[in-house]
């Protein structure tokens, strides 16, 4: 008899051959997986990803009603209501008006005010140049309000009031103070509005920085033309001023002389308008007899 070699599990693996059958064999056994159970696993997975996803959906709408709930609750916190406005800057009158044009619901809380919806109808009081608002919890609106000042009247259809930055932001009513200068020859409404301001705006700067008869304060008129030129009225002055608004601050001197000299020779009465625009000195006109 031959000799019978023995073998061992291992060798069988050992075997390129019988390792590509063992294979096949696996691969045919996972291939003829019934399709029954391929659909289950599908349906299965399809099912658990749902599921998942209906959970965060759940939990996500759960969280923002939650927020909701205490942001309602804290609108309506009797612990931050709004309770006081305190308004600074103003008179009481003004500040009247300024709190019924705020419009502001006592029975909110703080946190419910809307600063930019308060500011905005606020800042439509003719007298407010500008404003802001702190919220000083827990129950105080603070209001700080910057008031526009007048700095002359401008004529014109209406009187209208002008600050010393060229704005013209109201008009003139009963019981207003008057006691500024007047401004003639600035067109209200159109293209040409800019310019004659900017130069109203030179001159009444130029004489507010003068003392005396000669101040903006002792001014009665200014008239601005559209060529560069204008003319001041004093009430101690029987004529009116020419000269070129950009060289009045160089000019100051010569009309004060102008004027010493008139008074000096007593023909102040009579005289009938000077005139400054001359690089060489001044012209006098007088009246006539």
């Amino acid at each position: 008899m031959g000799e019978v070699e023995n073998l061992r599990p291992m060798d069988l693996f050992d075997d390129p051959a019988t390792r590509r059958a063992i294979l096949k064999r696996q691969s045919v056994q996972r291939e003829s997986e019934p399709i029954l159970s391929r659909i289950w696993k599908v349906v299965h997975f399809t099912v658990s990803c749902f599921f998942k996803f209906s959970c965060l959906v759940v939990v996500l709408a759960l969280i923002s009603a939650l927020f909701v709930f205490l942001y309602d609750n804290l609108l309506r916190s009797p612990y931050i209501r709004l309770e006081r406005v305190v308004v600074l800057g103003v008179d009481d009158a003004m500040k009247e008006e300024l709190l019924e044009m705020a419009q502001l619901d006592f029975e909110m809380s703080l946190f419910a005010v809307n600063m930019d919806e308060v500011k905005e109808r606020v800042e439509k009081h003719p007298w407010v140049k500008s404003i802001s608002l702190e919220k000083q919890f827990p129950h105080t609106l603070a209001i700080r309000v910057e008031r526009e000042e007048p700095w002359a009247i401008v004529a014109g259809e209406k009187l209208r009031y002008m600050n010393r930055w060229g704005r013209i932001f109201k008009e003139v009513e009963d019981g207003d103070p008057i006691d500024f200068p007047i401004v003639t020859g600035i067109p209200v409404t159109g293209e040409n509005t800019g310019r004659p301001v900017e130069t109203a705006v030179q001159v009444l700067g130029v004489l507010d920085a003068e003392k005396g008869n000669w101040s903006m304060e002792h001014l009665a008129e200014l008239h601005v033309r559209g060529d560069g030129s204008v003319y001041l009225y004093y009430p101690s002055l029987p004529c009116g001023v020419k000269v070129r608004a950009d060289e009045l601050a160089s000019r100051m001197d010569d009309l004060k002389k102008v004027v010493e000299h008139l008074n000096r020779s007593g023909r102040i009465r009579t005289a009938k308008g000077i005139n400054l625009e001359y690089a060489d000195g001044a012209v006098v006109s007088f009246k006539k007899g």
